[in-house]
């Protein structure tokens, strides 16, 4: 089955976990690095779980999963070690339209979660539709050693550049498309890296703006 790619605004959203261990732990912490809000609901949880409660955006009840549990989630993570609650998860997230993850049985999800790479706005994931999640950790730590930490402030510099170019070309499409793809192709990494953004930025605009010439 081929899967739709996308990435979720989550900010302020409600999404459910169930389950209190150590995997349900790191769904957790990603879905608050990501802003959303996240309710949890298990029966047993880990101490590192506990510690997690002082947080204002996560909801925790202890307790036997329910399907009024999630009311107004707009996305369900079941990673429970009983069968019978994932499995209930995930017919209560289908008959409400939401997506779920039922970790370690892609039969009951309708979205997997890939392996990701971040380096500020910069994200990379990597998916094997599930089907081998150790592959795709393998290929993200693999891309950590070709992007570095530095491409967290080089893609905040393109995106200064790209709103520069939208400036310059305000009713010109097709040259905001030119202008963005020689963006991209000059060497700027490394004068990004060495702290040189202004040397960067004057190759930028001499460089654009000797394409209207």
């Amino acid at each position: 089955m081929t899967r739709y790619p996308l990435m979720l605004e989550l900010t302020g959203r409600t999404c459910l976990v169930v389950g209190g261990g150590a995997v349900a732990l790191r769904k957790i912490r990603a879905l608050l690095s990501a802003g959303a809000r996240v309710r949890v609901v298990a029966e047993e949880i880990i101490p590192e779980l506990r510690l997690c409660a002082t947080n204002p955006e996560l909801e925790l009840k202890t307790g036997r999963y329910e399907s009024g549990d999630m009311e107004g989630a707009v996305l369900a993570i079941s990673a429970a070690d009983d069968p019978e609650i994932n499995r209930q998860v995930s017919e209560d997230a289908d008959r409400l339209g939401i997506p779920v993850n039922v970790v370690d049985d892609p039969k009951l999800c309708t979205f997997t979660v890939p392996a990701v790479l971040r380096r500020g706005d910069l994200l990379i994931a990597v998916s094997t539709g599930g089907k081998c999640p150790a592959l795709s950790v393998h290929i993200r730590n693999v891309l950590e050693h070709r992007f570095g930490p530095e491409y967290a402030a080089y893609v905040d510099f393109l995106g200064r550049m790209r709103e520069w170019i939208r400036a310059q070309f305000p009713d010109d499409p097709v040259m905001r498309r030119k202008a963005n793809r020689k963006l991209v192709e000059l060497d700027l990494l490394d004068d990004i890296t060495r702290d040189m953004e202004t040397r960067a930025e004057e190759k930028v605009k001499q460089c654009i703006l000797s394409l209207s010439d």
